[in-house]
């Protein structure tokens, strides 16, 4: 209770007197049911941040088991790899779109929504909730919309099959006897 009061109190200060440019969760090996993340802050002294960049990176190219093997190529690993990335292995490695995006943090990712990798969320929406810093509190989930048939028409067709093996079971029976 006290730890957590503290780490609120920790994460006010940042928010209120330094920028808070980047954080990101990484889904490696869960401890504890809870996900590393990095918080990088940067002085402005300028009185504190007005928005917060927030990344969603979910890997750095390499297993999240124990062994942590390489998923691609050693060209292709690393913040700045040889070989430029496809989407898939985007996928797979995470590390130079979030260096990309870094670099963006004052213009372009200012504009992307919520729903997307990265995007910035504004001080009074901190300050709202709680100075809470995690990815999800603030990222927006698009469900897809499921459309199903209706209950009527499906026991209509199971009645129509059971129908089916009916017959195909008095075939049977003929063939049988």
């Amino acid at each position: 209770m006290i730890a957590g009061m503290i780490f609120k109190q920790f994460r006010r200060v940042r928010i209120a007197y330094h920028f808070s440019r980047f954080s990101d969760k990484l889904s490696l090996q869960k401890v504890r049911d809870a996900y590393p993340t990095r918080l990088i802050f940067t002085k402005t002294n300028s009185g504190g941040a007005d928005k917060v960049w927030f990344y969603n990176m979910l890997a750095d190219g390499w297993s999240l088991d124990d062994k942590r093997q390489p998923l691609l190529s050693e060209e292709k690993l690393g913040v700045t790899p040889a070989e430029a990335l496809t989407e898939a292995e985007h996928g797979k490695n995470n590390l130079p779109d979030v260096l990309t995006r870094w670099e963006l943090r004052e213009t372009t990712e200012l504009e992307r929504p919520r729903t997307e990798q990265s995007f910035c969320v504004p001080k009074a929406d901190i300050v709202a909730n709680g100075y809470d810093l995690s990815i999800n509190r603030y990222k927006e989930v698009v469900h897809e919309v499921i459309e199903h048939r209706h209950p009527k028409d499906i026991m209509a067709k199971l009645a129509e099959l059971e129908d089916e093996i009916q017959t195909g079971m008095k075939k049977l029976e003929g063939m049988l006897f």
